[in-house]
């Protein structure tokens, strides 16, 4: 294979135990995963500007009840073996913006708002292996027991400023992502020019670039609608107590009146 595999794998502090009946393992949860769309967005960006074809781009936020260890964050790049010293570099520009709290009210609430759609698009249904593995999780790593009921009702109703969740989001990040701590760096190439060394100087050093990454809506670019839209369906929201409206067009919508 003519293809460089590029990766960044930080291991993510544990819930305190006395905390494990609270909300933070989901808030946590949340600003992680909002810092996964961000930092997606961001390094195909980046990767574009530099004209860097990459086969793949996938950043990723993985909960200790699905492998039985600690909670991550990866970030995995296919690239040529050519564009592998420059992908490393590109990871830890982007991670660094991130990491220093550069991240504007709009592309935070643009990246919130894909992670809330998910979370309620993820309908999840837990066998008796996945309850169990719940647990575990929960013993040895303290992840939270939390029902899905629990959770989905937390996040939708939970109100708070745009500028006091934009703070928690730069707090956590920033005590997440550093470029010396928790971190795992790889590099395979087909000739495995890269030795563990090679890959975290020239990490470190990128680290510390500044570069900017200007945001736009991409929404705003978007054609409007020229045919009514319908609703065609209704269904009950028990969580609520609304009704969930799905549209024409796909969309779906909380109605609670």
């Amino acid at each position: 294979s003519r293809i460089s595999v590029v990766s960044a794998t930080w291991r993510l502090p544990r819930t305190p135990r006395e905390k494990m009946n609270s909300v933070q393992p989901l808030v946590f949860e949340k600003y992680i995963q909002v810092a996964a769309n961000v930092a997606q967005r961001r390094l195909e960006a980046l990767l574009r500007s530099q004209d860097i074809p990459a086969a793949q781009v996938q950043c990723s936020f993985f909960q200790s009840e699905n492998y039985l260890e600690d909670r991550k964050f990866e970030i995995v790049v296919k690239v040529a073996p050519t564009h592998a010293h420059s992908a490393i570099g590109a990871i830890a520009v982007v991670m660094s913006s991130i990491s220093s709290g550069k991240a504007g009210a709009d592309e935070f609430k643009d990246a919130a708002r894909i992670y809330f759609n998910d979370r309620m698009a993820l309908e999840k249904t837990l066998s008796n292996s996945n309850y169990v593995r719940r647990c575990v999780s929960a013993f040895l790593y303290n992840e939270s027991l939390a029902s899905e009921a629990d959770e989905r009702r937390f996040l939708m109703t939970r109100s708070m400023s745009d500028e006091s969740e934009l703070a928690i989001f730069k707090s956590i990040v920033n005590a997440s992502f550093k470029s010396d701590l928790n971190v795992d760096l790889n590099c395979i190439t087909p000739d495995g020019r890269f030795s563990s060394s090679d890959v975290k100087g020239i990490f470190e050093d990128s680290w510390c670039e500044k570069v900017d990454f200007p945001y736009e809506n991409p929404e705003l670019s978007y054609a409007l609608p020229t045919a009514k839209i319908k609703v065609s369906s209704v269904k009950k929201e028990y969580l609520t107590g609304g009704s969930v409206w799905t549209l024409s067009n796909g969309m779906r919508v909380i109605v609670k009146k």
